[in-house]
C-alpha cells in the first residue's frame, strides 16, 4: 500500500510539473489565458473548506480580494475543496491555476500543506497564504536537510508588526509565497479575561479542529480566565470544560456536546472555528451564551456576547497593494516571509461594536489590552504544554 501511494504521489507530481511547463509556455507564448477553455480567472481565492458566506474569515478574506480585483480590473473567483483531503485542495489550486490565476490566495491554516506541495511547482504563481505557513504533510515530513527550512524569519511589513524568528520545523516558504499569521492567543485571553470578570464561572471551550490556530485560541482563553479569576480572588469558583474536537467532528456532535454542557451548568462556550453555528444553536435552546472566534458573529445571535478577532483587512490590503506595485510579485520585503501581527498592529482582539458585557466596559477591555502591548501582561503562545494553572480545568477528548 504504501509502495501504490508512492506512485499515486509520484504521477500527480509529474502531472503538476507539465501542468506548470504549460502555463509558463502560454504566459511566454501568447495571451491565451484558460488552457482548456473557459472564462480566464487571473486572481483566485481558496477557501479552506468552507463558503464565504455572512460572518466568516473567508467573507472577510474574500470582500478584500474581490474588492482589489474589481479596483484593478482583473477577473477573479472564489474557489472551495470538495473534501478536506490534502489532494483536493491541491487539486483546487491546480484547478484555479488552469483557469489561468496568477495570483492565488489561500485562506486558512487548513491550505498549508497544499501550498507547500504546489509552491514550487508553479513559481511563476503568486502565493498568498493568510493564517497558515506552507507545512510539510505529515507523512512526508523531514528532520533535516533537503528543501526544508527549520527557522522562518518571521519579519514585520508594517512599521508597527512585531518581528520576531519562530523555530518551524518542516516548513518552507518559497520566493513566491507570503504569509499572514495572527496572534490567536492575545484575543483568545482577552475573551477568558472579559467574560471572567463579567461574573461568569463555568465556562467551556470547545474547537472545530485540533489546528494551530485553535490551540493558541485556547490556550489564550484559559490564561485569561486564569488572571482574571486571580485579580477577583476567585480562582477556587471557576470550572472550564475544555475540548479539542479532532478533524471530522460533525454539526450533530458538536450540537449535542454544546447542549449538554449547557444543561450542566455551563454558562459560556467559546467555540473555536465552524464549531460556532452548532453551539448557538445549543445556546439558544439551553439560554447559554456563546464566544466566536475570528470573525464578528454578534449578529448571528443576541446570546453571542463576543467574539475573538482576527482584524485581517488592513493587513491584507497593505499585502495587495504592494504586490500590485511590484507587477504583481513579491518585494524583497514579502518575499518568501511571514508576518506574524497582534494587538500592536490592531489585528486582534475583541469585537467592540456590539458589547454585550454590563460589568465590564469596552473602556476597561482596553486598559487590559494596552498592559499585553506594553508587556506587563505575559501570555505564553507554547502549543506543546499545557498553561500552569489554578483554576479548574476538565480536559476532554
Amino acid at each position: 500500500m504504501h509502495l501504490l501511494r508512492e506512485v499515486f504521489l509520484m504521477k500527480k507530481r509529474i502531472f503538476a510539473a507539465l501542468l506548470c511547463a504549460l502555463v509558463l509556455s502560454c504566459t511566454l507564448l501568447t495571451s491565451c489565458g484558460n488552457l482548456f477553455g473557459g472564462e480566464t480567472i487571473e486572481v483566485a481565492m481558496i477557501t479552506d473548506g468552507g463558503d464565504v458566506g455572512a460572518g466568516s474569515m473567508n467573507q472577510a478574506v474574500w470582500d478584500v480580494v474581490a474588492n482589489f480585483a474589481i479596483a484593478n480590473g482583473k477577473s477573479y473567483d472564489a474557489y472551495q475543496p470538495v473534501s478536506s483531503s490534502r489532494e483536493d485542495r491541491v487539486d483546487i489550486i491546480m484547478q484555479a491555476i488552469v483557469k489561468g490565476a496568477m495570483l492565488v490566495v489561500c485562506s486558512g491554516q487548513a491550505l498549508s500543506e497544499a501550498v507547500y506541495e504546489v509552491q514550487d511547482l508553479f513559481p511563476d504563481v503568486t502565493f498568498l497564504l493568510v493564517d497558515g505557513i506552507p507545512t510539510a504533510p505529515a507523512d512526508t515530513k523531514k528532520s533535516a536537510g533537503g528543501l526544508l527550512l527549520n527557522s522562518i524569519n518571521t519579519t514585520a511589513v508594517t512599521s508597527t508588526a512585531v518581528a520576531e524568528t519562530t523555530a518551524l520545523s518542516d516548513t518552507k516558504i518559497s520566493s513566491n509565497v507570503y504569509c499572514l499569521t495572527f496572534r490567536e492567543e492575545q484575543a483568545g485571553y482577552l475573551a477568558g479575561y472579559v467574560v471572567t470578570r463579567n461574573g461568569y464561572t463555568h465556562l467551556g471551550f470547545m474547537s472545530e479542529k485540533d489546528s494551530d490556530s485553535d490551540m493558541l485560541y485556547g490556550y489564550g482563553f484559559l490564561q485569561g480566565v486564569e488572571d482574571a479569576a486571580r485579580d477577583m480572588g476567585i480562582t477556587e469558583r471557576i470550572n472550564v470544560i475544555f475540548r479539542y474536537s479532532g478533524n471530522g467532528t460533525t454539526d450533530d456532535e458538536f450540537y449535542n456536546t454544546a447542549k449538554s454542557w449547557y444543561l450542566s451548568g455551563t454558562e459560556v462556550i467559546f467555540a473555536s472555528g465552524n464549531s460556532y453555528s452548532s453551539v448557538i444553536e445549543a445556546a439558544e435552546e439551553c439560554n447559554g451564551r456563546v464566544i466566536c472566534s475570528d470573525s464578528d458573529h454578534s449578529s448571528d445571535s443576541n446570546l453571542v456576547v463576543t467574539s475573538a478577532m482576527k482584524m485581517l483587512e488592513k493587513p491584507l490590503k497593505e499585502a495587495l497593494q504592494s504586490l500590485k506595485a511590484n507587477n504583481y510579485k513579491w518585494d524583497k520585503d514579502h518575499s518568501a516571509r511571514s508576518v506574524l501581527l497582534g494587538l500592536d498592529d490592531g489585528a486582534v482582539g475583541l469585537a467592540t461594536d456590539s458589547w454585550r458585557f454590563g460589568a465590564f466596559t469596552v473602556e476597561s477591555y482596553e486598559s487590559v489590552a494596552a498592559k499585553i502591548v506594553a508587556g506587563e501582561i505575559k501570555i505564553s503562545n507554547d502549543k506543546t504544554s499545557i498553561p500552569n494553572l489554578d483554576i479548574a480545568v476538565e480536559f476532554q477528548s
